[in-house]
């Protein structure tokens, strides 16, 4: 589990920001953690994680520690062709940069 001061987020950011190379642009997006903070829903539509035809339903949670949101987590369940259903996790994170 992360550490409650975020160094592993930061550690993270600082790995893959080492990784672009000299005069390379990294890019974050976070547009849907946004959207899920102001509507307690994941985004409709084409789904970056996923093959959205194969992505069945999404549930998502959103925990809230002293009125700051403190992880959002979306519980897939994946239609695997030849495997049956497949329950995956992703979590966000914020980060305060």
């Amino acid at each position: 589990l992360p550490s409650g001061d975020q160094s592993d987020h930061r550690l993270a950011l600082r790995n893959i920001a080492g990784m672009v190379k000299p005069g390379g642009i990294l890019i974050i997006d976070h547009r849907n953690y946004d959207y899920i903070l102001n509507t307690g829903c994941a985004p409709q539509g084409k789904n970056i994680y996923y093959k959205s035809d194969l992505t069945q339903d999404i549930t998502t949670s959103v925990l809230w520690v002293n009125n700051k949101p403190h992880m959002v987590t979306l519980d897939y369940t994946v239609q695997v062709p030849a495997s049956g259903e497949s329950p995956e996790e992703l979590r966000y994170l914020p980060l305060p940069l």
